[in-house]
């Protein structure tokens, strides 16, 4: 008996992490959002660039993703890529690798 009990216990202290784990994921910023933000960061507006391709995916302790714009400017032949990732789901996007192609 005492042994069903604890397997009981030890399920429903699981799922309850894993719930923790996804509320804490809801809390951090967007990965779009942060990709944005780098854009901003070296020099662009948002005005001047279309996304033309996103995706990211979410591991069991954090997650990894990539933006891909384009210019929309007067240099429309640029092409930006950012690369993110978030080393725990209590942690925020951060990026890791932000690419101009010319």
């Amino acid at each position: 008996m005492r042994t069903r009990a604890f397997r009981y216990a030890a399920v429903f202290v699981a799922l309850l992490v894993f719930v923790a784990l996804e509320c804490l994921s809801a809390l951090a910023p967007h990965p779009a959002a942060t990709a944005r933000n780098a854009a901003k960061a070296h020099g662009w507006k948002l005005d001047q660039l279309s996304l033309v391709e996103y995706h990211y995916d979410n591991g069991l302790f954090g997650g990894s993703a990539q933006a891909n714009y384009k210019s929309n400017g007067p240099d429309a032949s640029k092409a930006i890529r950012i690369d993110l990732v978030r080393p725990a789901y209590s942690a925020n996007w951060r990026v890791t690798d932000y690419h101009e192609d010319k």
